[in-house]
C-alpha cells in the first residue's frame, strides 16, 4: 500500500518477514553500508508492527538488530514508520546518542489513525518523500507532511495526526530544544532538486446559495499545468477508530476553473457549520499542494451595475459590474438619443472580470447618445444569480450620456447596375433628411439634367431615409447604351452619385419553347410551354398559336390566314421564365400544327414583330371525324373530299405504309378503304357525283 513510488529505487523483490528483515540487518557491515534508511508502511497496532498477515514485528526486537548495526557502521540509521498507533511503536526505538546517530520518525501518535486519502497522495509518506525527492532535508520534509495535516493548529479532520519525530535518543518527540538538530543537517539521496514543487493554494472560500447549498472556490498557482484541484469535507460524524487507517474524509468534490471569476470552482450541497473543508490541487506531475482549510464563508448576493461611463473620443462605455458575470450580449443594451444623433452598437467584449466594452459605430446627428442596460435576467453571476435578483427589470441602469454634433453630409452612392433582365441597379443613401431615392438614366448625345430633364426623367424607388435601395430599370433596349446614376432628394436639393455605364444584353423577343401537345378522347388538345427567357423586355402575353398549316403565326389578318390563337397573360409583367398551359378545343378534323408563342413590350420595326415575339417549335396532332362529322371519301381526314384523298388510296392499294387514315371514309360500308372508294373520290374531284 505504498503511497509514494520513487522511480529511481528499484523495488527489491523479498517477502516481508521476520526473518527477511532480521538477515538485511545483520549482512550490513561498514564496508558496504555507510548510512541505514528503513521505510516501513502497513498496519500497525499499540506497540506493535504487522509485517505480514501472520508475523509482527516488536519495538524490542527492531532496536536490537538497529543498536548492533551501529556498533558496525559509522553512519546514522533513518527510521520512517508510517502506519497507525505510530509513536507506540517508535518510542521504544532509544539509543545512546553520544554513542550513535538515529533519527526516528513515526507518523502518528500512539492513539490516531493514518491518513492514506486520494490513493495514498494525501499521506505523510506521500508529503514526506516528495520533499526528499525535491533535496530537502529530513527536517524539511518530517516539517511538511506535518503541516500537512495541522494547518495553524487545527487538524485537517475531526480525526487529528500529529507526526513524530525523535533524533535525541529519548523516546520522545519535540520535547528538548536540541530534538530536530540532526534531522536539520540530514539528507536522504544527493539533496539535489529537480526544480519541480508542488502547486500553491493560495486562498478558499465558500460562498452559499441558500442555507446548505454553496460553491467551494480556490485560486490555485503552480510551476506545472495544474491537473485536478478537489475539496475534501469532514462532517466529523464518525468516531475516531485508531487501528483504522483513513483512507477518504466524509465528501469530496471536484473543482473545476472558472475563466469569468479565474478561480477554482465546484458546488457543495451539504455545508454545516460543523463541516471541515480542505483544498488540494495536484499538477501533471502528480505533485500535490499543502491543504489549505476553508475559513471564509460568505453569502452570495445578487450582481448588480456598479458604472457605465463613456468615452466619446473612442465612441465606448465601460460597463463595470459588482463581480464577474457572463451572459451579457448587445440585446442587453440600448442607445438613449435625442435631437437627430444616431448610431448603433456595433459590439460588446469583456475587458476585465467585471468589466466589459460597449463600442458604437455609425454615429451621425447632432445631440446626445447615452446607453441604457435593460435587465432581462440573461446575465448572471458565477454563482447563476440574475442581475439586480430574479425578475425582469430589477437590474436596470442608466448610464452616462455624451452631447455629438456630426451631421453628417447627405450622399448617394451607385453600387451596381445589371445588364440583363431585369436590369437592377442598387444604392447606398447616407445623411438625415432624406426624402426621395431613385435612379435616372440617359443616352448620349442626350444631356444629362439633375431635374428630371434626362430622358428617363426621375424614377423614384419608393422609399425615404438613409440605407440601401434598389429598383428595377425598365424599357432599356439591347445594342444601347445608358449612362445610370441614383439620386436622393434633401432639403429642396437633388444630391446624385458617380455614373455607371451599361449596355443590355440578351435578345430581344423573348424565347419560349412547346413543351407538349396532347390529343384527348374528346378532339380538345392540351397544350404546355415555356418562356426561357423574357428577352429585353417583360413578356405581357403569351400563350399557342394552331392552324392547318406549319409553322401558325399571329398577324393582324388573323383569322383570315388560318391561324388561331390562345392567349393567356398575367396582371403583372413576366420578367424571367415561366411554364404555362392551356387547352384548344372546338378543332374540327384533321390534321394541326400547334406552338408555343410569347410576346414583350419591346417595340417593333417590322410586320413580323421579330423584335417582340417569340415561337416554339412545332407539334402536330390530326384530329378524327366522328359519324356525325365524317365525309364519305375523306380519306384524310381534312373535312374535305379531293385528289389528296385519291393519292393517299393509291399508296394504300400500292401497299406503302401510311398514317391517319380515317376509316370512317368508307364508301360502301365494309370497312374498308379500296378501289370503291378510290372510284367515288374520282368521281367527286370530276363533280360527276
Amino acid at each position: 500500500m505504498s503511497p509514494v513510488s520513487i522511480a529511481e529505487v528499484s523495488k527489491m523483490p523479498t517477502q516481508p518477514t521476520l526473518k527477511n528483515l532480521q538477515d538485511t540487518i545483520s549482512t550490513l557491515t561498514g564496508d558496504n553500508t555507510q548510512d541505514l534508511v528503513l521505510y516501513m508502511i502497513g498496519n500497525g497496532t499499540d506497540g506493535a508492527f504487522r509485517i505480514n498477515p501472520s508475523e509482527t514485528l516488536l519495538p524490542t526486537e527492531l532496536n536490537t538488530w538497529l543498536n548492533d548495526l551501529q556498533t558496525r557502521i559509522t553512519g546514522k540509521v533513518i527510521v520512517v514508520y508510517d502506519a497507525c498507533r505510530a509513536e507506540s511503536f517508535a518510542q521504544h526505538l532509544t539509543w545512546e546518542p553520544d554513542k550513535t546517530k538515529r533519527i526516528v520518525i513515526a507518523s502518528t501518535r500512539k492513539d490516531q489513525s493514518a491518513h492514506f486519502m486520494t490513493e495514498g497522495g494525501v499521506s505523510f509518506s506521500g508529503y514526506f518523500w516528495n520533499k526528499i525527492w525535491d533535496g530537502a532535508t529530513v527536517w524539511e520534509a518530517f516539517d511538511t507532511g506535518k503541516k500537512a495535516f495541522n494547518i495553524v493548529n487545527a487538524p485537517i479532520s475531526c480525526k487529528p495526526q500529529n507526526p513524530y519525530l525523535d533524533d535525541t535518543g529519548d523516546g520522545k518527540t519535540n520535547t528538548m530544544d536540541d530534538d530536530g538538530i540532526l534531522a536539520e543537517s540530514s539528507i536522504i539521496g544527493a539533496g539535489i532538486s529537480p526544480g519541480d514543487s508542488p502547486p500553491t493554494v493560495t486562498d478558499t472560500g465558500i460562498v452559499l446559495i441558500g442555507k446548505t447549498s454553496g460553491i467551494i472556490r480556490a485560486d490555485v498557482t503552480g510551476n506545472g499545468s495544474i491537473s485536478r484541484v478537489w475539496a475534501a469535507i469532514d462532517v466529523c460524524t464518525l468516531p475516531a477508530a485508531p487501528d483504522i487507517p483513513i483512507t477518504e474524509l466524509s465528501e469530496k468534490t471536484e473543482l473545476a476553473y472558472n475563466p469569468v471569476s479565474r478561480l477554482y470552482e465546484g458546488k457543495y450541497d451539504s455545508y454545516s457549520d460543523k463541516c471541515q473543508i480542505f483544498v488540494y490541487a495536484a499538477d501533471a506531475k502528480g505533485n500535490i499542494s499543502l491543504p489549505v482549510l476553508v475559513k471564509t464563508v460568505s453569502s452570495a448576493s445578487a450582481p448588480s451595475v456598479v458604472s457605465m461611463k463613456c468615452s466619446p473620443a473612442s465612441a465606448e462605455f465601460t460597463v463595470t459590474f459588482s463581480e464577474p458575470v457572463s451572459g451579457i450580449d448587445i440585446s442587453d443594451f440600448a442607445l438613449s438619443k435625442t435631437g437627430t444623433a444616431n448610431g448603433i452598437i456595433a459590439s460588446v467584449s469583456a475587458s476585465s472580470g467585471k468589466s466589459v466594452t460597449v463600442k458604437l459605430n455609425n454615429i451621425t446627428g447632432s445631440g446626445t447618445l447615452g446607453l441604457n442596460l435593460a435587465d432581462n435576467d440573461s446575465i448572471v453571476s458565477a454563482f447563476g444569480i440574475p442581475l439586480g435578483g430574479a425578475g425582469a427589470g430589477n437590474g436596470n441602469f442608466t448610464g452616462e450620456v455624451y452631447s455629438i454634433d456630426k451631421i453628417a453630409p447627405v450622399t448617394v452612392t451607385l453600387n451596381s447596375v445589371s445588364n440583363t433582365l431585369p436590369y437592377t441597379a442598387t444604392a447606398t443613401a447616407v445623411g438625415d433628411g432624406i426624402g426621395e431615392r431613385g435612379f435616372y438614366w440617359w443616352i448620349p448625345p442626350t444631356k444629362e439634367t439633375h431635374f428630371g430633364g434626362s430622358e428617363s426623367g426621375l424614377l423614384p424607388e419608393g422609399g425615404t431615409g438613409a440605407g440601401n435601395f434598389s429598383l428595377n430599370l425598365m424599357r432599356l433596349q439591347v445594342g444601347n447604351t445608358y449612362h445610370v446614376k441614383a439620386y436622393v432628394k434633401s432639403g429642396g436639393q437633388i444630391i446624385t452619385s458617380d455614373e455607371q455605364i451599361i449596355s443590355p444584353k440578351g435578345k430581344s423577343a423573348p424565347t419560349v419553347v412547346t413543351t407538349s401537345c396532347k390529343l384527348n378522347p374528346d378532339n380538345t388538345v392540351s397544350a404546355s410551354g415555356e418562356i426561357t427567357d423574357s428577352g429585353s423586355f417583360p413578356v405581357n402575353v403569351y400563350g399557342f398559336m394552331y392552324a392547318r398549316h406549319p409553322a401558325p403565326f399571329t398577324s393582324d389578318n388573323m383569322p383570315a390566314t388560318g391561324d388561331m390563337a390562345l392567349a393567356l397573360w398575367d396582371k403583372a409583367p413576366v420578367y424571367q421564365g415561366m411554364s404555362f398551359a392551356g387547352t384548344i378545343s372546338n378543332l374540327t378534323p384533321g390534321k394541326w400544327y400547334l406552338r408555343a408563342y410569347a410576346h414583350n413590350e419591346n417595340p417593333d420595326s417590322d410586320a413580323a414583330q421579330t423584335a417582340s415575339l417569340g415561337y416554339g417549335e412545332d407539334c402536330t396532332f390530326t384530329v378524327s371525324c366522328t359519324p356525325e362529322t365524317c365525309i364519305s371519301g375523306d380519306v384524310n381526314g381534312d373535312g374535305k373530299v379531293d385528289l389528296a384523298d385519291a393519292m393517299l388510296v393509291l399508296k394504300i392499294l400500292a401497299g406503302v405504309p401510311v398514317q391517319n387514315v380515317n376509316l370512317l371514309a368508307d364508301v360502301n360500308g365494309d370497312g374498308k378503304i379500296g378501289y370503291e372508294e378510290l372510284a367515288f373520290i374520282l368521281q367527286k374531284a370530276a363533280s360527276l357525283r
